[in-house]
């Protein structure tokens, strides 16, 4: 990588996309978050995490990540808290209602806002 280029001029280079600024990670948190099902225009692909009310049940499962065209009947994946989900966004997902009042989910992604496509926006 060029030292003088700012991380997201890096990660744009030799693509059709144009770097907006210098921050380019966008991070969110949502606490008894749930979403229905829907495709998110980001780059790459997000990081998701989830974190339980308390240690008391550290082995329930919290959330479960859905992605409906996965596969003949669509997939889910459980996720306990501590659990980070590696997904594309940009496929149908959705998340379910947390098992536990609470709960929270966060997530880091590189947002459409903070990229600038010209030929696409």
């Amino acid at each position: 990588m060029h030292d003088d280029l700012s991380v997201m001029e890096q990660i744009v280079q030799g693509t059709s996309l144009k770097a907006m600024g210098s921050t380019a990670i966008v991070f969110s948190i949502g606490r008894d978050y749930h979403s229905k099902c829907h495709i998110d225009i980001d780059m790459f692909y997000t990081l998701a995490t989830v974190v339980g009310p308390d240690k008391v049940n550290i082995d329930e499962i919290i959330h479960y990540f859905l992605f409906p065209t996965y596969g003949e009947n669509g997939t889910k994946v459980p996720l306990q808290s501590g659990d980070t989900l590696l997904f594309n966004p940009s496929i149908p997902h959705s998340c379910s209602n947390p098992k536990r009042k609470g709960s929270f989910i966060m997530s880091a992604y590189v947002s459409k806002k903070t990229v600038l496509n010209s030929n696409k926006l």
